[in-house]
C-alpha cells in the first residue's frame, strides 16, 4: 500500500522505535506499506533530521533516507498551487493527491484542513494502524 508519510512521523518513529510511529517505520521495512515521495519531500526528511535537537548521526541518517529511497517511489506530481496553513507542506499534499491510494499519514491533520484537504485520505499514525492493521 502506497503511502505518503509526514516527516513529523519519521522523526517521532526514530526517536520511540516502540511507539506507533515506531510501528509506521516498521511496515515501511517489513513491505507492508510503500513510503511515496518528491524530492523536496526527501529534501525536508534530510533537513529536518540534520537538526542537531535531535541528535541523528549523520551516517544514520544517510543511510535511513537511501533506504527509503531503494524501497519508496519517488514520483513527479503536478503542482496544485493549493494554500495551507505551512507552505511547506503542500508537497506531503500534492505526492498524496497524486497517488493512487491517495493517504497521507501525519502527526499534524491540522496543517492539512478538511475543506482544502478533502480529496486525499488524511490519517494520524493510530488512525492509520487501526484501520488497515488491526484486526477486530
Amino acid at each position: 500500500m502506497d503511502v505518503v508519510i509526514d516527516t513529523n512521523v519519521f522523526i517521532s518513529g526514530l526517536l520511540k522505535p516502540y511507539s506507533i510511529t515506531g510501528e509506521i517505520i516498521d511496515m515501511i521495512f517489513s513491505g507492508q506499506i510503500t513510503p511515496i515521495f518528491d524530492d523536496r519531500i526527501l529534501e525536508e526528511y534530510e533537513l529536518v533530521m540534520l537538526r542537531s535537537k535531535f541528535g541523528f548521526p549523520v551516517d544514520i541518517i544517510n543511510e535511513f533516507l537511501f533506504s527509503l529511497q531503494t524501497i519508496g517511489k519517488i514520483m513527479i506530481p503536478l503542482h496544485t498551487g493549493v494554500k495551507l496553513p505551512d507552505e511547506n507542506d503542500r508537497c506531503f499534499y500534492e505526492c498524496a493527491l497524486c497517488s493512487e491510494t491517495k493517504i497521507l499519514i501525519t502527526g499534524n491533520k491540522k496543517r492539512f484542513p478538511k475543506k482544502i484537504c478533502f480529496e486525499i485520505r488524511l490519517f494520524s499514525p493510530r488512525e492509520f494502524v487501526e484501520y488497515f492493521f488491526v484486526e477486530e
